[in-house]
């Protein structure tokens, strides 16, 4: 991920450079880095969507995890953007997007190696700051960072049956509980509210949007008691110890701003 990461920058970057060599070297308001002069236009909305690969960084209870290793898997994302100037150079961008995280994990079990994909969406509200430059009157570069705040709506952990991963639901039917516990029959195994960081750089060519973006999730999505409680009830989700999840997420985006 890294290297794609790295890859993309320099593609912008070459782009950027191309787009100042054409302009002159000099944005549209003159030379400065940092305009504070008024933005030459007012809110604009745009929408946005794209492709990417998901991740998650994951922690176990001691001495627990090592028949598990977590992938990145593919991921989208869609929605509506939304850039609200404050001067020329620095904009407020936000807007509304679905989201989906989606990663993989294989489990070793009795020499077999054993694919997971968990498969979450969410509807997610970035706060960015955004600083912009224009290389001229159709050319503009933005570098963005701030928190996110998502909420998981819909999911599934696909192996043999299809596990809804935010609501708690009957998924043992036709399985007998040898304790005689109900409450092995429900299971939810994320918490739905998500937030952390997200850092992207892209640049809009004559209202066409092109640019990336990472997300670092800081809030720990994992609920403990689905992933740990069912050994006795169904081997697809005993995974013990795992205490903790954290989204990793990178992103390709093209858009169209109006």
């Amino acid at each position: 991920m890294k290297k794609i990461l790295l890859l993309a920058a320099l593609a912008l970057g070459t782009l950027a450079v191309s787009a100042q060599s054409v302009g002159g070297g000099r944005s549209s308001s003159g030379n400065s880095f940092f305009s504070t002069e008024k933005a030459d236009k007012g809110v604009t909305i745009g929408i946005r969507g794209g492709i990417g690969t998901g991740g998650m960084s994951t922690r176990f209870d001691t001495g627990k995890g090592e028949n598990y290793s977590f992938k990145t898997g593919f991921g989208y994302n869609a929605g509506i953007n939304l850039d609200i100037p404050i001067v020329k150079s620095a904009y407020i961008q936000t807007g509304l997007f679905f989201t989906c995280k989606s990663v993989k994990f294989e489990e070793t079990c009795s020499d077999k190696n054993i694919e997971h994909q968990l498969s979450p969406m969410f509807i997610e509200i970035p706060l960015l700051a955004s600083y912009r430059y224009d290389f001229n009157e159709k050319t503009q570069m933005q570098v963005n960072i701030g928190p996110y705040f998502a909420y998981g709506i819909a999911g599934k952990l696909k192996r043999d049956l299809g596990y809804n991963l935010f609501t708690e639901t009957k998924h043992y039917e036709g399985f007998a509980d040898p304790g005689g516990h109900p409450d092995y029959e429900n299971v939810k195994l994320l918490n739905p509210f998500d937030a952390g960081i997200s850092i992207g750089l892209g640049a809009t060519f004559n209202k066409f949007f092109i640019g990336l973006r990472y997300e670092i999730g800081l809030k720990n999505i994992c609920e403990p008691n689905g992933w740990n409680k069912n050994k006795a009830v169904h081997q697809t989700l005993d995974i013990d110890g795992l205490k903790d999840i954290k989204a990793r997420n990178f992103f390709f985006n093209i858009g169209y701003d109006f």
